[in-house]
């Protein structure tokens, strides 16, 4: 006899899944550890100087705005945007294959999980490639999965 999950059963299963506090410590933990292998790669090979400006496409609530000199975050959810500190200056919403900025605008572009995500990721690069000034293009991705057409 095959065994029915009722819905009480499933509730409970992720009731447990979600409220394990040291699932959810070592989460935060590992996205921390995370940021920092990022920080420490970009910092490697690029010197972010105070005059550097710098793009992040897919900044969802700017969990990096404090580790780039004069960062811009981009995102398509404005309530992602919305819930970065105040003031919103250097936040823009609009979409990965469409920056809205002038050619050469950037010395610095960095997409960090994001380029799994997107429906047109060649047209997201093209795009990060034309608003950066120097041939420096840093994108950082997951290959979490790829998105079928």
């Amino acid at each position: 006899m095959k065994k029915k999950f009722l819905n009480k059963d499933i509730v409970r299963i992720l009731r447990y899944y979600y409220s394990d506090t040291k699932y959810i410590e070592d989460a935060e933990k590992w996205a921390k550890r995370e940021r920092s292998k990022r920080i420490s790669i970009i910092k490697k090979y690029i010197d972010l100087s105070d005059t550097m400006k710098t793009l992040e496409v897919g900044a969802g609530s700017g969990v990096h705005k404090n580790d780039f000199p004069n960062w811009v975050g981009l995102d398509i959810s404005f309530p992602a945007l919305r819930s970065i500190s105040k003031p919103y200056a250097g936040v823009v919403c609009a979409m990965a294959e469409k920056l809205p900025f002038k050619s050469e605008s950037f010395d610095l572009v960095v997409a960090f999980n994001l380029i799994e995500h997107l429906y047109f990721p060649k047209e997201a690069i093209d795009e990060m490639i034309r608003v950066t000034k120097k041939e420096v293009l840093l994108s950082l991705i997951v290959l979490g999965y790829i998105r079928q057409k």
